[in-house]
C-alpha cells in the first residue's frame, strides 16, 4: 500500500494535532485535578505528547524525518529574535527593582496621579508601557506593581485595579511590533507583521474602548479615598519609597 501524497493534506488532517492537544489539555489540566482528584499532568508531558502525536501523523502522511527536522529548525530560526525578547523580560523587571525605579515611580505616582481616575489610569498606563516594550509580563511586573502600590495607598478596589492593569498590559502587548507572541503569530502564518497587527485592531480597539468606559464608571461606584484622608499612610509610603530609591 502506497503512502498518501504528502502534498494533499486535508483540512481535517491538519486539525487532528490541534484537537489532540486540546483533548490532552482538558484531560491533564481539568479532568484529572477537578474530577478524578489526581495530580494534573505537567505541561512538559502535555506538549511532549502532543509533539509525538503530530510527528507520528506527519510520518504516516509520508513526510521524512529530515523534512520534519528542517521545518522545525527553519521556524526556530525565524522566531529567534522573539525568543531574545522573552529573555529580556526578566532583565527589565530585575533591573527596575534593583535600581529603585519602581519605588521612584510609586513616589511620583502618588504625587502626580489623580486618584479619582485610578482605574482608568490602571488600564491606560500599562497599554502605553507594554506597547513600547512589547511585553505584557514586564509591564505587569513593573508599572503594574507601581499602580498597585498607589491603589493600596488610596484604598482603591484592588481587584478592579489588577484587572485593569492586566487588561491594559495584554492589549498593548498585542498591538506592539516588539511583542514576542505577536511576532510568533505572524511568523506561524507567514504574514507581514504590521498586516497582522492591523487585522487585530478590528477586535482589540472596540474591546479596549468598552473596557475604558467600564473602568471609568467603576471610579464612581468604588471611589477611592482622598489623599488627605489617608495622610499618615501616604507619608509612610512616600518615606519608604524615597528611602529605597536613594539608599545611599
Amino acid at each position: 500500500m502506497s503512502k498518501p501524497d504528502k502534498k494533499k493534506v486535508t483540512f481535517i488532517q491538519s486539525v487532528f494535532p490541534v484537537a489532540f492537544l486540546f483533548l490532552i489539555i482538558i484531560y491533564g489540566l481539568v479532568v484529572r485535578p477537578v474530577f478524578l482528584k489526581q495530580v494534573p499532568l505537567p505541561l512538559e508531558i502535555v506538549f511532549l505528547t502532543a509533539s509525538i502525536f503530530a510527528i507520528t501523523q506527519l510520518r504516516i502522511l509520508g513526510f521524512k524525518w529530515e523534512e520534519i527536522q528542517e521545518s522545525i529548525i527553519n521556524k526556530l530560526k525565524k522566531a529567534l529574535p522573539t525568543l531574545f525578547i522573552l529573555f529580556a523580560i526578566g532583565l527589565i523587571i530585575g533591573s527596575w527593582i534593583v535600581s529603585g525605579t519602581i519605588p521612584m515611580l510609586v513616589y511620583f505616582g502618588i504625587k502626580i496621579i489623580n486618584t479619582d481616575y485610578i482605574y482608568v489610569l490602571a488600564f491606560f498606563v500599562p497599554v502605553v508601557f507594554s506597547t513600547v516594550t512589547g511585553t505584557s509580563w514586564g509591564s505587569i511586573g513593573t508599572i503594574g506593581v507601581v499602580i498597585m502600590g498607589i491603589a493600596i495607598t488610596v484604598n482603591a478596589h484592588l481587584g478592579i485595579t489588577a484587572g485593569a492593569i492586566i487588561g491594559g498590559a495584554y492589549f498593548g502587548d498585542k498591538m506592539s511590533p516588539l511583542s514576542d507572541t505577536t511576532n510568533i503569530a505572524a511568523l506561524a502564518v507567514e504574514v507581514k507583521l504590521y498586516d497582522h497587527i492591523r487585522s487585530m485592531t478590528y477586535t482589540t480597539f472596540p474591546s479596549a474602548i468598552v473596557a475604558l468606559v467600564i473602568f471609568f464608571v467603576f471610579g464612581f461606584i468604588y471611589p477611592t479615598e482622598k489623599l488627605h484622608a489617608t495622610t499618615q499612610q501616604v507619608e509612610i509610603t512616600l518615606r519608604h519609597c524615597k528611602t529605597i530609591t536613594t539608599p545611599f
